[in-house]
Parts: structure tokens; sequence; C-alpha cells
């Protein structure tokens, strides 16, 4: 099978759509979203990723089938005044779990955007921290930070331009 990142255009926006609507479904059991009075649920920030130079929607292929999805934005630390990355959203449609294209997929997106990066997990999603974890341990060669906040973890790490080739 053969899997592509993508930098989702404006017409793959309803694509991405719905492949939120399974993200948000799946992502309900870590956070108390509701779905609205027509059975939906909302993401207020989609339409800035077609809008804002700071934020990249992507989508996952797999022999051009649909298979997630991410999105990706960069944010300024007010406390040091130095840019980052941040994986905002990641989805991998069940289907594709456990043929690796989530590793694929975020090797792919940290090589794109090489500097400082910062990934999020709740406390809560146990299988997302096992996700996460072992593919950054390896991805950085164990040059990462791990900070405890209130709602989760924070991953820290640098990926340099050249790095995972």
């Amino acid at each position: 099978m053969s899997f592509e990142v993508k930098a989702a255009d404006i017409s793959d926006k309803p694509a991405l759509e719905q492949l939120m609507q399974f993200y948000l479904y799946d992502f309900a059991e870590f956070e108390a979203d509701e779905m609205n009075k027509s059975g939906r649920y909302t993401y207020p920030y989609l339409d800035f990723y077609w809008q804002e130079p700071d934020r990249h929607p992507f989508i996952f292929l797999s022999d051009g089938n649909l298979a997630g999805f991410a999105l990706v934005r960069q944010n300024l630390d007010p406390t040091s005044n130095t840019f980052y990355w941040e994986m905002a959203e990641f989805f991998i449609v069940r289907r594709y779990r456990r043929l690796r294209y989530g590793a694929k997929a975020a090797k792919n997106l940290w090589r794109r955007f090489p500097g400082n990066w910062e990934l999020r997990v709740l406390n809560s999603n146990l299988t997302a921290y096992q996700f996460w974890k072992p593919l950054i341990h390896n991805f950085t060669n164990t040059s990462y930070s791990e900070t405890k906040e209130e709602k989760g973890i924070a991953f820290c790490f640098e990926v340099q331009p050249d790095q995972g080739s």
C-alpha cells in the first residue's frame, strides 16, 4: 500500500471536515465536548488553516483513500519570544492504525517544519502517550523533554533540517 502526506488545499476541506467528525468523536472519550443539535461536533479553528500563514492542514492518503489528517501550527512562546511548531490535531482512521502510518505521517511533518516543536497529550489519553513517547524518543535520539502540565504532558524537541532522512 502507498501512503502519502498531502498539504490540504481548499478543495480538501470537506473531506477534512468529515475526518474531523471521526476524530472529535474518538476524542470525546477524553474531553467533554458535545455534539450540536445537528448531531455534529464543532471545531471552531478549522477555517483558520486556510486563512492564516502560520497554520497548515494536511490529509493522509493510503492508495488514494483518506487515511487521516493533521493540523500543524506555529506559535510564539511569550516567555522566550521564540517560535515553535505544534501538532494541534492528529488523526489516523481506525482501519489504518497499526500500519505505522501515524509514525510515517508524524516524521514527514516534523521534517517539513524543522525547528522547535511542542506536542501535548492529555493525561487521560494513555494510548496517545504510548504512541508519541517512543516515536519522539527514537526520532530525536532521546533529545527531548517531557514536562508535566495541568491537563497532560508536553513533549518539547528540536528537529534539524536533515533529521531522520
